[in-house]
């Protein structure tokens, strides 16, 4: 509750008693690791995350997230030695992939950046960052695409059924003060997923919040929209 408020020290705090009850917990580094990521403590999270790996050495997620703190540092070489190996553990999620093009594209990669965008868009065509990196990449190649009708889709979602609490829109208060922007959201989870945050903060309403019931395009058509506030 404290991360979705945004008192990032507080969950930290929390994630760290935590810790000291279940030290043995490796989706509790895991999560603080994440926390420590948006906190903009890269250092901390890839302590939390090295642990993480220590206890559960196959989670593809702890890879990746441990892959996305050592980009931030500048590290490139062990972030795709992490993105790789979280590649090898799940193959089939898509961040994974964008992940390793975003690397790419820093090390001027061009074609390993956009052979891994495109495979991650074939399998997510919610991720609009990297949409907008393949833009980046191949200027001449933009066009509409499945990802830019998704994002038209999703702005509709939100407007509709998420704006009588939050702001939808780029300049625009939450009429409920309590209710996150929605162009505030995706920094909270930098280039990792927002399906599952997503999917959990529907399914969990509160008095105020009416029931929903979106099909899972509507979803992904909402992830598309709220990641497409990510600063390019």
């Amino acid at each position: 509750m404290k991360f979705t408020d945004g008192d990032l020290a507080g969950s930290i705090a929390d994630y760290s008693e935590a810790i000291r009850l279940s030290p043995a917990s490796a989706g509790l580094y895991a999560e603080r690791g994440h926390v420590n990521i948006v906190a903009q403590k890269a250092d901390d999270a890839i302590r939390d995350l090295t642990e993480a790996l220590r206890l559960d050495p196959k989670n593809a997620d702890s890879y990746n997230t441990r892959g996305f703190a050592y980009a931030k540092n500048g590290d490139f070489l062990r972030a795709l030695e992490d993105y790789n190996a979280a590649i090898k553990f799940n193959p089939l999620v898509a961040v994974f992939y964008a992940n390793r093009g975003y690397v790419y594209e820093a090390e001027k990669r061009k074609n390993d950046a956009i052979d891994d965008l495109t495979h991650a868009l074939r399998l997510d065509p919610s991720l609009t960052e990297a949409m907008n990196a393949l833009k980046r990449l191949q200027p001449a190649g933009t066009t509409r695409t499945e990802s830019d009708r998704l994002i038209g889709q999703g702005k509709q979602v939100a407007e509709k059924s998420c704006g009588r609490c939050h702001a939808v829109g780029a300049k625009d208060v939450s009429r409920d003060k309590n209710a996150t922007e929605f162009r505030n959201l995706a920094r909270r989870h930098p280039n990792l997923t927002l399906r599952a945050p997503i999917e959990r903060a529907i399914a969990v309403t509160h008095d105020a919040m009416p029931p929903f019931n979106l099909s899972s395009g509507e979803i992904e058509a909402i992830i598309a929209y709220i990641d497409s506030f990510v600063p390019r």
